[in-house]
């Protein structure tokens, strides 16, 4: 079939998810295919001609564009729509409104042309096919590709946990977690998200692409495993609906949520089986998704929708100059409550939180006058081959009244594998056992380079950190608390960009937060983006940072309004303000335990003061100025 002489125009919003675009070139690759004229408009839909067809991906065009662009009927009816979405969305439902208006509809799935027709759409399965424009592998079996895993899409609690559950296999390779916050449409150049030619890249250089759905609907990813598998990137996945033609067990492997992480250690072990699945995976494609395959179905609907009389035009034609794009939406800032009217319920938690903050600085005060707080000086103690290691790496680990679970992060720094570090062990005035646990599990580890700093009254967290940068000798030092652990490649990972960039202040890895059930989620996993800080703190306090910077910004603060909790937060905010810069290392490098009773949890009962004095310090915080770097 022909599409010679046929105007089809590819109808998009500037400010769509631009990981639409690589569907839109493969679209438009299609229908070149068969002689069609391809056009592109962007915010708008230009007044049809005699001989024009539409098409468009419904997801976020009337969202994200201004009312005087969208289509009127008569461009309805020359319009092919492009579905997109999961059944059980949002966003599915708002596609299946515009789509019942459009002249055609074609799905990318057949679950979801399934779903469309069960609610009176009618609707066509558009096979997505190999597109050379996606293949930046060529084949090449000799290719180098240094990354064990990767995984790419928008962050979801039921992902986060997924992960959370394969990070014994994560933190022991080269892998990539790549978590996109999608309360927002992605587009190039925001931190963190990676799209179209980057994204093809990732996977000609990936062993494995692990592939979790973002719900329990096992909607199969075509767009995301189909361009893993252009680029020789074996799949490795939960089960899922409708995977044809594709093979499990042949051109890619599935299991339960709950067995995905033996089922990647099983085949990053066995390089026969990763060999056989990808060339089983790329030769299925090539063979049966071809490319003419995608232009068939979409010259047919071109044909059938140019075939229909052009209704009469019934507004004025919309000049590209005239249609500007909607600014996305965006969630509310984390201090927007202040400017609300506060409720006797908010008066009533603020109050309470100023009575326990108070009765904790008086605490303090009578400690430092109490007789353990006679001698003043912090007493210092030297372990293991202290003395003959020159560390480039000091990880400060403070402890206070955590007797059972200070060995476990002892040992965990033990067994890192970095070549030069030390562990400075600061004691906040402890009241239990912990100093005993903490030179015990110094005993255990006789190779650890460690010093131990018991201080003679408790100071409080921050005081307890800065101690510790003090007596570390270490150029980068890494911040752990007493019940949290690392992974053995930890050290190395978060050194490694510190040590290829000096302009970068910090780097922080991706964390599985776990508690006695196992693992619960992911903490840390955004990408560095000042401008992210203004809906609060992203990044936890296990981080590497370059100890000059640490010092120069002032090390942590002393205000007792961030002396519950949010000493990291107004670090963070501190660095952004001054220009300083962090990295994310996209690999799960860390353990944060939850469900002990935090500082947190009092900071929490009311954040008024927080805020206030964050936004007074950092103006960034309230500016609508933000471009992202």
């Amino acid at each position: 079939m022909s599409l010679a002489g046929a105007r089809v125009t590819i109808v998009s919003a500037s400010e769509q998810n631009a990981f639409f675009e690589d569907l839109e070139q493969s679209i438009a690759y299609a229908l070149r295919l068969l002689g069609a004229d391809v056009h592109h408009a962007v915010d708008r839909f230009p007044d049809p001609a005699a001989d024009d067809a539409f098409v468009m991906i419904p997801h976020e065009f009337l969202a994200l564009t201004h009312p005087i662009g969208h289509p009127d009927e008569t461009a309805l009816s020359r319009t092919i729509a492009i579905a997109t979405e999961q059944p059980g969305t949002h966003w599915f439902e708002l596609s299946r409104e515009f789509c019942s208006r459009c002249a055609a509809t074609l799905d990318i799935s057949r679950v979801g042309a399934s779903a469309l027709r069960a609610t009176g759409v009618r609707v066509q399965h558009l096979p997505l096919t190999y597109c050379p424009e996606w293949d930046v592998w060529h084949g090449e079996a000799a290719s180098e590709r240094p990354r064990d895993v990767l995984f790419l899409g928008t962050f979801t609690p039921r992902r986060e946990q997924a992960i959370a559950r394969c990070a014994p296999v994560l933190s022991s390779r080269n892998a990539d977690v790549l978590l996109a916050d999608g309360s927002r449409p992605l587009r190039p150049g925001m931190p963190g998200v990676v799209l179209g030619r980057e994204a093809q890249r990732l996977y000609a250089g990936s062993k494995t692409l692990l592939n979790v759905h973002r719900s329990e609907q096992a909607y199969f990813e075509w767009h995301r495993i189909l361009a893993a598998v252009i680029n020789g990137c074996v799949v490795v996945s939960e089960h899922s609906l409708d995977p044809v033609p594709l093979v499990p067990g042949v051109d890619f492997v599935s299991s339960t949520i709950e067995s995905l992480p033996y089922l990647l250690d099983l085949v990053l072990t066995d390089r026969e089986i990763l060999q056989e699945l990808q060339q089983s995976a790329i030769r299925r494609v090539r063979s049966e998704l071809p490319p003419e395959m995608m232009a068939e179905v979409l010259a047919e609907a071109v044909t059938a929708v140019l075939s229909r009389p052009l209704p009469p035009r019934r507004r004025a034609q919309v000049d590209a100059a005239t249609a500007v794009a909607a600014p996305p939406p965006f969630p509310d800032p984390g201090w927007a409550f202040l400017s609300r009217p506060q409720s006797d319920l908010q008066v009533i938690r603020l109050g309470l939180k100023r009575l326990l903050r108070g009765a904790q600085e008086i605490r303090r005060s009578f400690e430092q006058l109490g007789p353990a707080a006679v001698a003043r000086d912090a007493r210092v103690t030297y372990h293991g081959p202290h003395a003959s290691v020159n560390p480039e790496i000091s990880v400060v680990l403070t402890v206070h009244d955590y007797e059972t679970l200070v060995r476990e992060a002892i040992v965990s720094v033990g067994r890192s594998r970095h070549s030069a570090f030390e562990l400075v062990v600061v004691d906040d005035a402890s009241t239990d056992g912990s100093v005993l646990a903490v030179e015990q599990a110094l005993q255990a580890c006789p190779w650890l380079p460690a010093t131990l700093v018991r201080q003679p009254s408790n100071g409080g967290l921050s005081a307890a950190r800065n101690a510790g940068v003090h007596h570390s000798r270490g150029e980068l030092v890494f911040i752990l608390d007493a019940d949290n652990v690392i992974y053995p490649r930890a050290l190395d990972e978060l050194a490694r960009p510190l040590r290829e960039d000096l302009t970068l202040s910090f780097a922080y890895g991706v964390i599985e937060r776990f508690d006695q059930r196992g693992p619960l989620g992911l903490l840390s996993w955004p990408a560095w983006d000042p401008y992210r800080l203004r809906y609060g703190n992203y990044i936890d306090a296990m981080a590497m940072i370059r100890r000059s910077d640490l010092i120069e910004a002032g090390g942590y603060t002393s205000d007792p309004r961030f002396l519950l909790g949010w000493e990291d937060f107004e670090l963070w905010c501190r660095f952004a303000d001054r220009g300083m810069r962090g990295v994310r290392v996209p690999n799960v490098l860390a353990r944060y335990r939850t469900g002990r009773l935090s500082m947190l949890a009092v900071t929490n009962i009311d954040t008024s003061d927080e805020w206030s004095s964050l936004l007074d310090r950092y103006p960034f915080l309230s500016s609508d100025n933000y471009a992202f770097d």
